[in-house]
């Protein structure tokens, strides 16, 4: 199931003293606020290249909740810049924030994968002629199977730049060749058909370090339960209320006519009156005087 409408936060940045940082960003009151204001998932990687580039992720269910993460962030920047300063530049950190197009994760396993694999993303920043048209060509390829052996991957477009876009890819290790391998066989169907621009095409390889979800993304959410749509709750309005107050007051009256009509049904059921001032009972009461008349 394909799902979109998510949005992601990446701080790009090399530390200095790589210890260190990993004791500040695991900190107990700074998972706390990423609760608090809707982180969903959180991760690092490193360049490959170098183990000291650091590549932080956060993803949201609303921009809104990544806007407000965004300005928390900045102001534990300047409120701790002096003691903070010795984990790296803190000016140099790139703030890059993007909206998903598309998202697709194959491998379900949260519990066996989160934090316990050693995978790597694989990233790549460009430009393309038609996102529409890259967004199905890429679901497309998915569709016929050639995503086997990737275990999540997401199309996204730069809030700040909806020029560029990236695609993301998550794969085992012992996987990465054969994806290499692939993209590169289809680097000439994807300029044609995806309209990627391959001029400005930025690739890089991240470890994955470090991980963990907050909460189930609503994307998640959807992939487990593909057909449970969630009905929007009806909150009725004051005439609402009123006629479903009449309706009740002329159901209950319905019910109690029908109850004294029972009422004399059963009476006319019970008694039969002759001319001569006699009556009989219709129901049948073995010994009575029906009984005998006609059995007798």
């Amino acid at each position: 199931m394909y799902t979109q409408g998510e949005c992601f936060t990446t701080l790009d940045f090399t530390t200095v003293n790589k210890p260190l940082w990993k004791q500040v960003f695991n900190k107990p009151e700074h998972h706390a606020i990423r609760k608090d204001v809707g982180v969903t998932y959180a991760g690092y990687s490193s360049n490959r290249n170098d183990d000291n580039q650091i590549s932080v992720v956060f993803k949201y269910d609303t921009k809104d909740k990544m806007s407000a993460h965004g300005d928390k962030i900045k102001s534990l920047i300047e409120e701790n810049r002096d003691k903070w300063s010795a984990l790296g530049d803190l000016d140099s950190i790139n703030f890059s924030h993007w909206k998903i197009l598309c998202e697709r994760a194959n491998d379900m396993r949260f519990d066996s994968i989160l934090n316990k694999t050693d995978d790597v993303f694989w990233m790549a920043r460009h430009t393309v002629g038609d996102k529409k048209q890259w967004v199905t060509t890429l679901r497309a390829q998915q569709d016929a199977g050639a995503n086997f052996d990737v275990r999540w991957w997401a199309l996204m477009e730069n809030v700040e730049n909806e020029n560029e876009v990236s695609c993301v890819y998550r794969i085992a290790r012992d996987r990465l060749q054969d994806f290499v391998l692939s993209f590169v066989e289809s680097m000439s169907m994807m300029k044609q058909m995806a309209t990627l621009d391959m001029n400005d095409l930025q690739v890089r390889f991240l470890n994955v370090e470090w991980e963990t979800m907050y909460s189930m993304p609503e994307s998640l959410k959807k992939m487990q339960n593909p057909n449970s749509d969630e009905e929007e709750m009806w909150v009725p309005t004051k005439e609402d209320i009123a006629y479903q107050d009449s309706m009740y007051i002329i159901i209950r009256n319905t019910q109690n006519d029908i109850t004294d009509i029972k009422k004399d049904i059963v009476y006319i059921l019970e008694r039969l009156d002759y001319e001569d001032g006699s009556w009989d009972s219709i129901r049948y009461v073995k010994g009575g005087k029906i009984d005998k008349r006609r059995n007798q």
